[in-house]
């Protein structure tokens, strides 16, 4: 009962796995987790980016 934090499993392809661990290299970040929000948002072009948001 000690973690209230809800997690979110997804499945990502391997090509968009390794995009997401070179933008973290490029970016100096420490890992994955930190950084996924922030990869996608620049990795996924606009129409993807509303095709998640409209999933949510």
């Amino acid at each position: 009962m000690g973690d209230e934090r809800q997690r979110t499993c997804i499945v990502l392809p391997e090509n968009l796995i390794k995009r997401i661990d070179k933008f973290v290299a490029q970016k100096n970040l420490s890992n994955r987790s930190e950084a996924l929000e922030k990869a996608l948002e620049e990795i996924l072009p606009e129409e993807d980016e509303t095709k998640l948001n409209e999933a949510e």
